[in-house]
């Protein structure tokens, strides 16, 4: 006899990048459990600005549209918020990939402009998220200040 497996999802993901300046434009190349893919994809901002009244139908919309349009990769901004749970699960079951910003990299947004940079806040906030979202396959880059021009936390080369 053989006993009664519950149905589980697995998911295994491998990914490596290249990133480099050819011809004076930016490029990142990816490899995704061995395959080269193209990225495709948009910026993924909050829907409403009082979060607390999406639903989750809501959001899977949002992703079911970007999977339909043929994206393969969003990237959360920075100046938004880290979405629910429900957001990352639908994601890691659609194959999507989450290029994903620290709220906290851009202290200018949100009302942020007079706190300190790598205060205790900060770090207990980036911690939580961190292991929080640590097991989403779907969440293949974190990203500290894409736009901050330096600030001591990327290094600006223009």
């Amino acid at each position: 006899n053989i006993p009664h497996l519950a149905p589980a999802s697995v998911f295994i993901r491998k990914l490596s990048g290249i990133c480099s300046l050819v011809t004076g434009s930016f490029t990142m190349r990816l490899n995704v459990n061995g395959a080269k893919i193209w990225s495709r994809g948009a910026n993924l901002i909050p829907m409403d600005e009082m979060d607390g009244r999406l639903t989750e139908s809501a959001y899977h919309y949002m992703l079911k549209s970007a999977k339909d349009s043929n994206y393969n990769t969003l990237r959360v901004w920075g100046g938004g918020l880290y979405y629910h749970d429900i957001v990352y699960d639908t994601a890691d079951e659609m194959g999507l990939l989450m290029y994903h910003d620290a709220m906290y990299g851009q202290p200018w947004f949100g009302g942020n402009s007079g706190v300190a940079i790598d205060n205790r806040m900060q770090d207990a906030e980036l911690r939580y998220q961190l292991r929080r979202l640590s097991a989403h396959p779907c969440v293949f880059i974190w990203d500290a200040c894409n736009e901050c021009g330096g600030k001591g936390t990327c290094k600006s080369t223009g």
